[in-house]
């Protein structure tokens, strides 16, 4: 037996949504700040760094006070990142 996604599971499951959604609705409570890992954005701290299109969790970065704390390998990325 063979899976496949609905089409629309793509659309809604692209992290790039998050940026484009913080650009638009900037400080909107149920929004976290999000931005495209190769554009300008303000100096962080603490962030996450995930891949555009990935799943379960692969391909995720922690850092807290500028360190690494964690990192899940996974063959996702290449697509582009968003912090």
């Amino acid at each position: 037996m063979r899976w496949l996604d609905p089409a629309w599971k793509s659309i809604i499951s692209n992290k790039a949504l998050l940026p484009i959604l913080w650009e638009m609705f900037p400080n909107h409570p149920n929004l976290l700040p999000a931005y495209f890992a190769e554009d300008a954005h303000p100096p962080l701290d603490h962030y996450v760094t995930k891949p555009l299109l990935s799943c379960k969790g692969a391909n995720i970065q922690i850092v807290e006070n500028g360190q690494q704390v964690a990192c899940v390998e996974g063959p996702y990325g290449e697509e582009g990142m968003i912090v």
